[in-house]
């Protein structure tokens, strides 16, 4: 009777024990949470170019090479594993019952050890590696349970295959293949795929530098079970039996170092698929290398090329140095991305946004004269003159005058805000810049000043270059939105002038048959030389100069960057064509033909293409009309003759501009009246300081009569004199300069001086 009492209890006992061990289990089931597991493995990142080439790979936290494969897996090596691991893989649900009672059989009667793991238990092992216990082996077994029940069947061997350890510090499938066979996955052979199905169970046997006799028998074993079992045919069999095993580790190549790692930090996902195509990259970065290892002959050390296919934004070669192995020369510095002088390459862009805010016409005239803008005397890159010229010309020839005075009349502020929309640097401060903006003086990245040309050549619709094709990498990490900031017909006037600047040397040949609109610049202080060039489908940029900011006395935008950026256009692009116009976008109108501004008064006149969406253009600035007797005299209405007076159109140039054909000894009949030449209203002056003092100011007029004229300082009488110019010694702060002539008329300016 007590036995019978102690054996009901210890049933119940069991019963509860079992039931609690249950609800254990049943509490891991419920809390693995496989998924999130798989989102925590730590691949290495890898970076591809547009066609699946690796461009580069890195290795994970744990200096593992690490792929995660994202392709078909080859059917032969899918057959090898499960044939060697798991036969039953797609049969059983998880677990192999019948197998673990055989291996514990085994194991208990001394009997040939056998493993019992199938591939979705080494799964669980490889998510959660744990101390192999039998408590721990059978918590396995609930978790293999919500494994199976979460995933699918080729998805838990995707997993188990690209997790597996390999030997050394290789994991993952793909990764074996590149590394141990130099291979691309759908090239596996049967040899190959039957040494990576028994690597895994002991992958501490391959020895690259050793005899490997022992791993080439478990493999040809292999090879010859599956033979047996027509898994594959006595032919494929030979054949396999003939391969050799791997004996040295093909590591990956770094072949785009600064594209890869700007793309590293740029982005987090593990494969990343880039825009770049490495086969023309390689050619383009052969050619930059070549073409700057004989421009360092004349001391350029460094280099750098963009190309973009202007039709998707996308980056097809990103050439950030010259090589990246010549470190005496800072050559692992990413050219592309660093912040330098732009030169004249904005100017194309001011030329364009002034047509849209009725400013300018390609015919317009603009001053290339000797001008005092505030405290800023600048100057053209070969110190020559030319007066008034077109603004289409100034833009072919890259005059700087011109274009400072057109950005003083479109207004800083607008264009330091359309360069700060494109690049975002989150630079707000313009008056730092001045007019002095339009020359360089606010540094961009070479990829931000690519994609001011890859707007223009989309007709003014601007947006981000685009680095990467992977669809979900686009969305999570680009905010590429698409901005129309200049019309579509000032890009193509824009384009159209720029096709006509003079390419160098032997290029000029081939302009008619390869139309490309493109513009050069070099910075001051000769440390930058650019090219860009684009056409309808390309837009290509160039950098030359030094790393270390070095001036190069034999810089030259045109020359050297110029050269290098047609050699570039050669390969990318065989026979370039035009630009096509946009009819919709443009309207004829009238403009004078002597200043290129729209007709107002009754002159000659001629007709031009235009923006239908600019502003209506604005009257010239350089014609007045006025009143002659019959002598030719001018007089107004207080005359008393005036009722018999004759309206006249004459030229009136600004002062700075008739002083300068006055002194250079041309008549192109403009208004002659007395002006004060310089200083000009409300300029501040730094007068430089020597060894007897400060320098004194020289105050010059415009008159080119030479009158008699009443000269006032500050108010205070100087004299009744002729001159042109005279010298004054004058203290640091506010001045007042005056001429009265013998009639009355007078011109006066309030100028500061500053001593320092």
């Amino acid at each position: 009777m007590l036995k019978k009492i102690k054996l009901k209890y210890f049933f119940i006992f069991f019963i509860v024990l079992l039931f609690l061990f249950s609800l254990f289990l049943l509490k891991i089931y419920s809390s693995y949470k496989p998924k999130e597991l798989i989102k925590k493995i730590d691949y290495s990142q890898v970076v591809y170019d547009r066609n699946g080439t690796i461009l580069t790979a890195f290795l994970n936290k744990d200096e593992q090479w690490h792929i995660k494969s994202e392709n078909e897996i080859p059917e032969i090596l899918k057959e090898a594993v499960i044939f060697y691991e798991d036969k039953k893989f797609y049969k059983h649900s998880g677990i192999d019952y019948l197998r673990i009672v055989k291996s514990l059989f085994n194991n208990l009667t001394g009997g040939k050890k056998m493993g019992a793991s199938t591939i979705s238990m080494q799964v669980v092992k490889l998510l959660e590696p744990a101390k192999r216990t039998y408590l721990n082996k059978i918590i396995e077994l609930a978790k293999v349970k919500k494994l199976e029940n979460e995933l699918s069947k080729d998805e838990i061997l995707r997993l188990y295959l690209n997790n597996v350890p390999y030997g050394s510090n290789i994991i993952g499938y793909s990764t074996a293949i590149k590394l141990y066979f130099n291979k691309e996955v759908q090239d596996l052979s049967y040899g190959e795929a039957s040494l990576l199905a028994i690597l895994p169970n002991s992958p501490g046997i391959l020895n690259l530098k050793k005899n490997n006799e022992k791993l080439l028998e478990k493999r040809n074993f292999l090879l010859k079970r599956m033979a047996d079992k027509k898994i594959i045919d006595q032919q494929q069999l030979k054949f396999a039996l003939f391969e050799k095993l791997p004996t040295k580790i093909h590591y990956f190549e770094n072949k785009t170092p600064q594209f890869s790692y700007f793309i590293k930090n740029k982005y987090t996902d593990k494969n990343i698929t880039t825009t770049l195509d490495y086969k023309l990259h390689f050619k383009i970065e052969n050619l930059v290398r070549d073409y700057s290892n004989n421009m360092k002959q004349i001391g350029i050390n460094n280099a750098a090329a963009l190309v973009i296919d202007n039709k998707t934004n996308e980056v097809l070669a990103y050439v950030a140095s010259q090589n990246y192995k010549d470190k005496k020369n800072h050559s692992e510095i990413d050219g592309l991305q660093i912040k330098r002088s732009p030169a004249s390459l904005l100017k194309p862009f001011l030329y364009a946004l002034s047509i849209d805010d009725g400013l300018i016409s390609s015919e317009s005239l603009y001053p290339d004269v000797p001008i005092y803008f505030n405290n800023f005397y600048p100057k053209n890159s070969d110190n020559k003159f030319r007066g008034m010229v077109r603004i289409e010309e100034a833009l072919i020839k890259s005059l700087n005058i011109p274009f400072i005075k057109l950005l003083e009349d479109y207004k800083v502020d607008r264009f330091f805000y359309f360069l700060e929309n494109i690049d975002k640097y989150g630079d707000d401060n313009f008056n730092k810049y001045g007019l002095s903006l339009i020359l360089g003086t606010r540094e961009m990245k070479a990829v931000d000043i690519a994609k001011l040309y890859v707007g223009l050549a989309n007709y003014g619709k601007f947006s981000d270059l685009k680095y990467i094709v992977n669809t979900n990498i686009n969305k999570n990490f680009s905010d590429n939105i698409e901005s129309k900031l200049i019309s579509s017909g000032a890009s193509y006037l824009t384009l159209e002038t720029l096709s006509k600047v003079v390419r160098p040397d032997n290029e000029k040949l081939y302009s008619d048959e390869k139309p490309i609109s493109w513009k050069t610049g070099t910075s001051f202080g000769l440390r930058d030389a650019w090219a860009v060039g684009v056409s309808p489908d390309y837009t290509i940029l160039v950098w030359l100069g030094n790393f270390s900011n070095k001036p190069i006395s034999t810089l030259s935008g045109v020359n050297t960057a110029g050269n290098l950026l047609f050699k570039i256009f050669n390969i990318v692009e065989l026979k370039p064509k035009s630009f096509a116009k946009p009819n919709d976008n443009l309207r004829q109108i009238e403009i004078d033909e002597k200043t290129g501004y729209r007709k107002f008064y009754d002159i000659e006149s001629k007709f031009i293409e235009y923006p239908k969406e600019a502003k209506l253009l604005r009257i010239s600035p350089y014609l007045k009309k006025i009143f002659v007797d019959k002598n030719n005299k001018i007089i107004d209405s207080r005359n008393e003759n005036f009722i018999d007076a004759k309206e006249k159109i004459i030229l009136e140039y600004p002062v700075e501009v008739a002083n300068y054909y006055y002194e250079n000894s041309q008549d192109v009949g403009i208004n002659r009246n007395v002006k004060i030449a310089y200083p000009t209203n409300n300029l501040s002056i730094t007068l430089p300081k020597d060894f007897s003092g400060y320098q004194k100011l020289s105050i010059k007029l415009y008159n080119p009569n030479k009158e008699f004229l009443y000269w006032y300082l500050d108010n205070k009488y100087i004299g009744f004199l002729n001159d042109e110019e005279k010298l004054f010694d004058l203290e640091a702060g506010q001045h007042k300069f005056t001429i009265v002539t013998a009639d009355g008329k007078r011109d006066e300016v309030n100028f500061k001086i500053l001593k320092k």
